[in-house]
């Protein structure tokens, strides 16, 4: 079993309760234990009561949600914490024990202001397990006449303008230096930042974004990895606190291979910041049409007839949103018509919740029109036999389709 990213005592109290001068925590704070599970879950077990007994037995029993947040400060590393999305995880009534479990918890070397709901301004997406796709390494190690030397070029911060926010790309080198040392271990590492200086950034904003990212990078890279636990800042100078979430599992293992990748880095190093803007534009109005996909791409076991309809159900809704239906006035007039001849209230208040108010496109349809915008020479009459054979017939395989598409290839 996995270990869990944090476990330790503390002390903990509600996040609108200010701490005084010259201490840690405000007097009326519980001491307790935090994990962090590598799910991103915390769970939090208090020594106490938070507030009222009448009110901490109530949560207990009805496993309801915290109304606020719970700031508090660890013992190991001297951290600050600030828990949100919270719900009652049980506890014990004598004497007073609560527990609680929550989706967000914000990691800080300094307290949190009490009261106040933090918003940021920057997003610091790690890519570690891409460096690959950026480009060939920058360390050189090199041995002449007795001598080991080895030097790692600086690279410059790559900055890209979107509409409403500002892209950074940073790559830097971690790793021990000094005289005298039995072991030298250099890692290049790398992160992704999305700022808005002009409108601050919601925890739960920041976590959709950054899931909307690692889609993208699924895409460019052809690498099912997921991005690690991602840090927030203020501003561009401030100190950064790291966020962790409750999310589904992901694969941390893989890493993106340049010779895989579908578009390398190299290729979109220019417009990346286009690339972004119209991804996380395109997620918003698209929706399924995007997301569809992605449930193939996110490490969970799955039938391929399962796959399969994932792909074809995210192309549907893709054309469903490029080509919103009008309703059309002879569908709208049978309707009616079908509608006057019922003679039952309560039938035709039921038939008039599922007649269609406009002419369904057939789904082979649909399919054929997008996959003709797409910049590839289909055989149009193998394509057509094939779309209809994915309404009529029952699921195939992702192997079949991959070798039905190639079929229907026109030869290079």
């Amino acid at each position: 079993m996995s270990e869990n990213i944090i476990d330790s005592r503390g002390v903990f109290w509600s996040s609108g309760i200010s701490i005084p001068k010259g201490l840690i925590a405000p007097e009326t704070s519980v001491s307790g234990q935090l994990k962090i599970l590598q799910n991103g879950r915390a769970k939090l077990k208090l020594d106490g009561s938070l507030g009222a007994v009448a009110d901490s037995i109530n949560r207990m029993m009805s496993y309801a949600s915290f109304d606020g947040s719970i700031c508090g400060f660890l013992f190991d590393g001297n951290k600050h914490v600030r828990l949100s999305g919270l719900v009652s995880d049980g506890g014990s009534f004598n004497p007073t024990r609560e527990s609680f479990e929550a989706n967000y918890c914000l990691i800080s070397a300094e307290p949190f202001k009490a009261g106040v709901e933090p918003s940021f301004r920057w997003i610091d997406l790690p890519l570690e397990g891409y460096e690959e796709w950026l480009g060939p390494g920058n360390i050189s190690a090199k041995y002449r006449k007795g001598w080991f030397t080895a030097s790692a070029r600086r690279q410059a911060i790559c900055r890209w303008k979107m509409r409403k926010s500002t892209l950074e790309l940073s790559q830097w080198v971690e790793g021990n230096v000094g005289e005298n040392v039995t072991q030298i271990s250099w890692t290049e590492r790398a992160r992704l930042s999305l700022g808005t200086p002009k409108a601050s950034i919601k925890i739960e904003d920041a976590v959709k974004c950054a899931s909307r990212m690692e889609d993208l990078l699924v895409l460019l890279t052809d690498c099912d990895r997921g991005i690690n636990f991602f840090k927030l800042r203020e501003a561009r100078k401030s100190d950064s606190v790291i966020l962790y979430y409750s999310r589904i599992d992901r694969s941390y293992s893989d890493t993106a291979k340049r010779h895989q990748a579908w578009v390398p880095f190299k290729k979109c190093a220019k417009t990346l910041g286009e690339i972004v803007d119209s991804w996380l534009e395109g997620s918003e109005i698209h929706g399924s049409g995007f997301l569809f996909y992605f449930g193939n791409r996110r490490g969970k076991s799955m039938y391929p007839e399962h796959k399969f309809a994932n792909l074809i159900w995210g192309l549907e809704a893709l054309h469903r949103s490029l080509s919103p239906e009008n309703a059309s006035p002879k569908q709208t007039e049978k309707v009616k018509r079908i509608l006057d001849q019922i003679q039952q209230k309560k039938d035709r208040a039921w038939a008039k919740r599922f007649l269609p108010k406009n002419t369904e496109i057939a789904l082979h349809a649909r399919l054929l029109q997008l996959f003709s915008a797409l910049p590839l020479e289909f055989d149009k009459k193998n394509l057509q036999l094939f779309l209809k054979s994915v309404q009529t017939e029952e699921m195939i395989s992702l192997t079949t389709l991959a070798n039905a598409i190639a079929a229907i290839m026109m030869p290079s």
